[in-house]
């Protein structure tokens, strides 16, 4: 039911802060992945009252609209404001507030803000820092209840790798009111544990590889280690945030991975208070198809993989294991088709090791290059296939991933820039010992988004501008290798040209000579004298000739 008299929807209110024309659900909002989800509905599990403060995912918020008896949707925007009414309007227990948080009397057993304090606060509001931001919204939580707050970590693997600079664009998603020299917003792990400290019960969990969607979530107290550590740097480089053009081009994630201090460099961290705090170190992954998998230390050398259905795994991951398509990609960066070949097909023999009669068990048969982790003398597969595959099957999918990769990242490959996938499929099909043949009429997966690449910013136009360039090289080799065969025919046809021209010369020539000792013999004198004497013979003969 919509109010008349405001033309909004009657379970919105207004409070001093509401901004009339913006929308943060115009942008892409966080929290959509579902590691992400699955933290929110633990914080909110069996709370009776929930606020969803900022913005949030629309699904997300109709999904706890149904879930908890008590919703109270806290927006700076009114247009936003409007559509959560209008969509939760037949819901009961919901109740949408428009405006500043400060403005907020109510308190909550439950209170999320997912995409930081920077899109709570209010242009109509007076400015305060991220601190006093903080305070506004920790009055909102009840006693003994409890706060999910996400903090974007502005010198996160995010910021280092965008193609998008927020300081060299112009638009809504680039504004932000607390965009400024407030010391007291944390921008390292140690500020967020200062912040935390009051709370002996708060955890931390660092998001990764992106903020607006990441991935997998770790815990922070106590942080991952051993294989737990390995499988954690596994899956962040191995996230589907990196198969997008130019995405981390000069490798800043495998470098904190290598330094140890990818915790450090998390794209932002989750603090969750009011809930026991983990006794062991977990990572949370966003499977496939809306599916969650936790990893959890199961012993030296070994990881426990949960699944969302129950199923548990045991995976040992030997120390020195590394991910499997970061070689295959360095080999590739390298142009050197002679270590790519080798790097194929050492990984496709440690693939037919682990086939029973050319079949490959569903513990081993996703052996996608971003799945499996290898060490001197064997694969690790991290997660399992649904069933049991070909061994040949198998590795063509995986290297067809592999393709995929490739492409969505822009990344160099020993190949023509002009080669097109089923042909860049064969040829690595054919280096792990396949015939291409096999390969034909395999797709190669893909993103199915496009990255806007505008032209005003500066990062992205020096990646489509490299992109180019690679092409205009490759098509320049092409060009000047016709010129050169044009120019070897070229001299071929004129020194033919020139040798057929001396012949004719010297043949000219001989004709001349020939012609002049002729023109010499008539005219000496024994010619002359032959032909007096014998004029008279030879008419005598013609007489004769024609009586008889």
């Amino acid at each position: 039911m919509t109010s008349t008299e405001t033309g909004r929807p009657e379970n919105v209110r207004l409070v001093p802060g509401a901004m009339q024309h913006w929308s943060d659900l115009d942008r892409q909002v966080v929290g959509a992945s579902t590691a992400v989800r699955a933290l929110v509905r633990e914080v909110v599990s069996g709370a009776g009252r929930v606020a969803i403060v900022g913005a949030a995912p629309l699904d997300l918020i109709t999904g706890l609209a149904d879930e908890t008896p008590s919703l109270t949707v806290i927006t700076r925007s009114i247009p936003d404001a409007v559509t959560v009414g209008e969509l939760l309007q037949d819901v009961t227990g919901v109740q949408v507030v428009c405006g500043s948080a400060a403005q907020v009397e109510d308190t909550f057993d439950a209170v999320v803000v997912l995409a930081d304090l920077a899109a709570v606060q209010s242009l109509e509001a007076e400015p305060v820092t991220w601190r006093a931001a903080y305070d506004d919204v920790r009055t909102l939580v009840a006693d003994g209840g409890r706060l999910l707050l996400g903090i974007e970590n502005e010198l996160g693997l995010q910021r280092m790798t965008a193609l998008r600079s927020r300081y060299t664009t112009d638009t809504d998603a680039d504004w932000s009111v607390t965009a400024t020299f407030d010391a007291s917003r944390p921008r390292s792990l140690e500020a967020v544990r200062e912040l935390c400290a009051a709370d002996d019960a708060a955890r931390v969990e660092a998001a990764f590889p992106d903020w607006q969607q990441p991935t997998v979530l770790a815990s922070v107290d106590p942080a991952p280690a051993g294989a737990l550590r390995q499988v954690l740097e596994a899956v962040v480089l191995a996230s589907p945030s990196y198969r997008q053009l130019g995405a981390d081009p000069t490798r800043v994630t495998r470098a904190a991975v290598l330094a140890g201090r990818l915790l450090d460099f998390a794209s932002g961290w989750y603090v969750v208070t009011g809930l026991p705090r983990a006794g062991t170190a977990t990572v949370t992954e966003s499977g496939g198809q809306g599916a969650v998998v936790s990893y959890t230390q199961d012993g030296p050398g070994a990881v426990r993989r949960v699944g969302q259905d129950g199923t548990e795994r045991v995976v040992d991951v030997p120390q020195d294991a590394r991910l499997v398509s970061e070689d295959l990609l360095d080999a590739a960066a390298g142009g050197d088709l002679t270590a790519l070949r080798v790097a194929v097909r050492d990984f496709a023999d440690g693939v037919r090791s682990r086939a029973d009669g050319g079949v490959l068990p569903a513990e081993v048969a996703d052996v996608r290059p971003d799945n499996v982790l290898r060490t001197a003398d064997d694969l690790v597969v991290i997660a399992p296939a649904h069933t049991s595959a070909p061994v040949e099957d198998a590795l063509i999918t995986g290297l067809a991933d592999l393709v995929a990769t490739l492409r969505a990242r822009g990344a160099r490959h020993p190949w023509p820039a002009a080669i097109d996938d089923a042909t860049m499929l064969g040829n690595l099909v054919a280096m792990a010992g396949i015939d291409p043949q096999a390969a034909t009429g395999r797709t190669v997966p893909t993103t199915g988004q496009d990255t806007p690449l505008p032209a005003y910013d500066i990062p992205g136009l020096l990646a489509v501008v490299e992109r180019l360039t690679h092409a205009n090289t490759a098509l320049a080799s092409k060009a000047a290798w016709f010129e050169q065969r044009l120019s070897v025919r070229e001299r071929e046809m004129r020194a033919r040209a020139e040798q057929h021209r001396r012949q004719l010369a010297d043949a000219s020539r001989g004709q001349e000579i020939l012609r002049s000792r002729a023109e010499d013999i008539r005219r000496s004198l024994t010619y002359r004298a032959g032909n007096v004497i014998l004029g008279p013979v030879r008419n005598l003969r013609s007489r004769t000739r024609d009586k008889l």
